[in-house]
């Protein structure tokens, strides 16, 4: 028995001896973010961990970090770029897909779900313009399996900014039936207010939004119950309480200069209910989204990256 460990202590230091010469001494390993990917599995196959660091290691190349983060999601770090690139292409398992997505990158995948076929792309691309972030790569249409038949969910690969770092959950395109609300999807996505695409309030409480009859933050117009202060100054047409001209129109015309443009009252209930829902079903539906945005997103990537 003592020859037995004595034999398996010598191979073990002889294959330690053997990865040294090869890929050089630890201290020189580089264990980069820049090489780290989110991965998932996804399938009903049970996959042992040490399966799919072998799995990885024949397709993709060597694998020198793997953090467990919860049930079937790792964080794993590659050797090289080309093994990462490789492994975010995604492989299989016996019938689980080996999902993979980079975790330093400010491109995301961005579907807009169920949109009439007909809405140009240059829509989408404009939607995304106005939010402040750019598409980096062409706007894909999904099809039904086994079809050439289009289902109306579009999606793409966007660059984020320092400053957007989400997008609406939904958002408004003209349909033959008038304007409609589509789901906007991406992963690590957050409510954020319309207006500003900043997280953290809603349309009512955003700084850029104000009332306009008193020019204070917090309500809609219809729902001001302060002094109205529209009147305008008939020498430089500023606001009676920015200008001191003293020429003061009236009211009536006032509002004709200044009339509204607001949305609608019902694009308004579409706008609060888009930024904050409330009760039981929205929390419910929104936990339901949330479980299937990573999945919508990991997938789509992949195409795009195999296309």
């Amino acid at each position: 028995m003592t020859d037995n460990m004595a034999t398996k202590n010598g191979m073990d230091k002889d294959n330690e001896n053997a990865q040294r010469k090869k890929h050089g001494d630890e201290r020189g390993m580089k264990y980069g973010k820049e090489l780290t990917v989110a991965v998932e599995l996804m399938g009903e196959d049970k996959v042992t961990t040490m399966e799919l660091l072998r799995s990885i290691k024949d397709v993709c190349g060597e694998v020198v970090g793997c953090r467990v983060k919860g049930e079937r999601k790792y964080e794993i770090t590659m050797r090289d770029g080309k093994g990462k690139e490789r492994l975010m292409d995604g492989f299989m398992i016996k019938d689980t897909k080996i999902m993979a997505r980079d975790m330093t990158t400010n491109e995301l995948i961005v579907s807009f779900m169920n949109l009439p076929v007909y809405i140009e792309d240059s829509a989408i691309l404009d939607k995304l313009n106005s939010w402040g972030v750019a598409a980096v790569s062409d706007i894909r249409r999904r099809v039904w399996p086994g079809t050439e038949i289009v289902d109306g969910t579009r999606y793409c690969k966007v660059k984020f900014t320092d400053t957007v770092q989400s997008l609406p959950y939904s958002t408004k395109f003209e349909t033959l039936e008038g304007g409609e609300y589509f789901r906007v999807i991406h992963n690590k996505q957050v409510r954020v207010c319309r207006l500003c695409i900043q997280p953290g309030h809603i349309v009512k409480d955003c700084p850029e939004f104000k009332c306009f009859k008193c020019g204070q933050q917090g309500h809609y117009a219809r729902e001001c119950t302060g002094r109205k202060e529209r009147e305008v100054c008939g020498g430089c047409q500023m606001r009676a309480n920015e200008c001191n001209c003293g020429e003061v129109l009236d009211v009536e015309e006032s509002q004709e200069m200044f009339g509204e443009e607001g949305v609608s009252q019902r694009e308004e209930e579409e706008d609060g209910e888009d930024v904050v829902k409330s009760g039981e079903e929205e929390r419910g539906r929104g936990e339901k989204l949330e479980r299937k945005t990573d999945d919508i997103g990991s997938s789509m990537d992949s195409e795009i990256r195999r296309g």
